[in-house]
């Protein structure tokens, strides 16, 4: 079956590898579990075959269906056919497997749409439930003139008649018939479907690639390809009709300028800080011997804070003057520890006279307060691992400043 590799210079699409392994296993494992239910519904199907063709009464139309004994007889002989079909096609598939598959599945096809046909049929002249086969619709259902319904028409020939008995059986068939052709057609499908070559038409995996194509394909072509036209017609719509019966100019307030009010107290969740970083020359005052990257750590304390230190309406000033009195930039240089820029006035002094090497943290100026010395090596030079040796004790006339800490 070369041919469903395609013709005249065209290939299909490939799509995933198949096994006709799997397929036999599908096959086979269907088939076995069809048995039991087939059967039921084959003989009930003949059950209520038989009470409709031995009372013409039920066949007339009106008042009832005119397909009444045609719909029973197609779901008759498509179940009835089916049962021993299934045993036979069993032993089939164990010896003749291969293009053969099509075979079996074209079998399963033509009986899937026998007994689709009859149960068409059978759903114009029957409920769609056992629960609608109460008392008082059994008796009212699809009445014509003055004439019984179906079903009591069909439970008078009874030695008990009982029309809602009656109702579910002729329901229950049809569903049990129902649960027949869904199995059925997937045992076509797989039989239909059985080639494992990659670029083949019956490929398992074609027919479901191109339903999820055609469910995703037209919303998504319609989203990437129509919407954006659509959007763009209708906002060109819009704005001519502006154009066209005029527009007013608009027009944006001004936003007041930033008045800061020292007189009146500000209620915020930390209303000392805040109250105190409001006056501007107090934050100078206060970040002057900071580092601008502390300043913004500062405020980030709480928003009170952050809008005492950079208030929102006023940073064209605030932020130049936080710059000129937090760094010299001309003396940036980065620390020989954690490498973080910082001027000659960022330093700090302090005196930690209880701790080894309290000579070189009191004259030493460190360029990061985060990089004190731990250890301190007496020794002239270092090797590796070595501590860094002090220069303060070197130089007792003045002030030794290391860059590095």
């Amino acid at each position: 079956m070369s041919f469903l590799l395609g013709c005249f210079g065209w290939r299909p699409s490939r799509m995933p590898r198949a096994e006709e392994k799997t397929t036999l296993v599908w096959l086979l494992t269907l088939k076995i579990l069809m048995i039991i239910p087939v059967a039921i519904a084959a003989f009930s199907a003949k059950n209520t075959y038989t009470s409709i063709r031995k009372h013409e009464e039920l066949q007339q139309s009106p008042p009832y269906d005119k397909h009444v004994l045609l719909s029973q007889l197609l779901v008759y002989i498509g179940t009835m056919s089916l049962f021993p079909w299934l045993f036979i096609s069993c032993a089939l598939v164990l010896v003749w497997k291969g293009p053969w598959l099509f075979l079996y599945g074209v079998v399963d096809l033509g009986l899937l749409v026998t007994i689709c046909i009859g149960l068409s049929m059978e759903g114009n002249y029957l409920p769609s439930s056992v629960k609608s086969c109460s008392t008082s619709k059994v008796t009212t259902w699809q009445v014509v003139d003055n004439h019984p319904s179906f079903f009591v028409q069909a439970a008078s020939y009874d030695p008990n008649p009982n029309p809602q008995q009656k109702c579910k059986t002729f329901v229950t068939t049809w569903s049990l018939g129902v649960v027949v052709a869904f199995f059925q057609a997937v045992l076509a499908y797989i039989g239909i479907f059985f080639d494992e070559r990659e670029h083949s038409l019956l490929n398992p995996f074609r027919p479901l690639f191109y339903f999820v194509l055609a469910l995703i394909g037209g919303p998504f072509l319609f989203h990437a390809h129509i919407t954006p036209r659509l959007r763009f017609s209708i906002s060109y719509a819009l704005k001519s009709l502006r154009h066209l019966f005029g527009q007013h100019p608009l027009i944006f307030p001004r936003p007041a300028p930033y008045t800061p009010n020292h007189d009146k107290p500000i209620h915020t969740q930390n209303p000392r800080l805040h109250a105190i970083l409001t006056i501007e020359h107090v934050a100078l005052n206060v970040v002057s011997h900071m580092h601008y990257e502390d300043v913004i750590a500062l405020s980030l304390a709480c928003r009170s804070v952050r809008e005492a230190v950079f208030p929102s309406r006023d940073l064209a000033f605030r932020v130049p003057k936080l710059r000129a009195r937090c760094c010299v930039p001309v003396t940036k240089a980065p620390c020989a520890y954690c490498k973080k820029e910082i001027c000659s006035e960022c330093h700090v002094l302090v005196s930690a006279k209880g701790v080894p090497g309290a000579r070189h943290v009191e004259k030493c100026l460190p360029y990061c307060r985060t990089c004190y010395f731990r250890d301190f090596s007496k020794r002239g030079r270092r090797g590796a691992g070595a501590a860094r040796a002090c220069r303060c004790a070197r130089d007792e006339g003045g002030v030794q400043e290391e860059r590095g800490g």
